[in-house]
C-alpha cells in the first residue's frame, strides 16, 4: 500500500471517529459499556475535536513529499495509536471498558503498525 493511500484511510477514520465522538457521544460511549456524566461527555467531545483534527492533518499530509514535517506527523500518529492501544488494554483488563473494546485495540494496532512502517522505511513514492 502506498503511504498516500494509508494516510487517506487514517484520515477518513480519524475524521469519522472524531465526528462521532463530538456528535453521538453517548451512543459511542455506550458501545464501550460506559455511562458518563456531563463532565465525561464534555471530555469525550474535546477528545473528538482532537481526533478529528489529527485526521484532517493526515488528509492534508497525504500527498506530501518525504520531509522532517511528514516524519513528525508519522511519529506523532504512531505515538497516539501505541498509547491508545495500551490505555484501551488497561481499561479492558480493569473492567472499565467492555470486551467490545477489543475492536478498538485491533484498529489501534493496525494503524500503529502502518504508521511505524511508513515512519521507519524509506518511501517508495514521492
Amino acid at each position: 500500500m502506498k503511504r498516500s493511500t494509508f494516510l487517506v484511510i487514517s484520515a477518513v477514520l480519524g475524521m469519522f471517529v472524531g465526528l462521532m465522538q463530538m456528535l453521538a457521544t453517548e451512543d459511542m460511549l455506550s458501545s464501550f459499556g460506559m455511562t458518563p456524566d456531563a463532565a465525561g461527555i464534555l471530555i469525550v467531545r474535546l477528545f473528538g475535536a482532537i481526533t478529528f483534527s489529527v485526521g484532517l492533518m493526515n488528509w492534508v499530509a497525504r500527498n506530501a513529499d518525504d520531509s522532517v514535517a511528514l516524519r513528525a506527523i508519522l511519529y506523532g500518529n504512531l505515538a497516539i495509536h501505541f498509547l491508545q492501544l495500551v490505555i484501551d488494554i488497561m481499561g479492558i483488563t480493569a473492567g472499565t471498558l467492555a470486551s467490545t473494546s477489543w475492536g478498538s485495540v485491533a484498529i489501534h494496532a493496525l494503524l500503529g503498525f502502518g504508521f511505524a512502517y511508513f515512519a521507519f522505511t524509506k518511501p517508495k513514492e514521492a
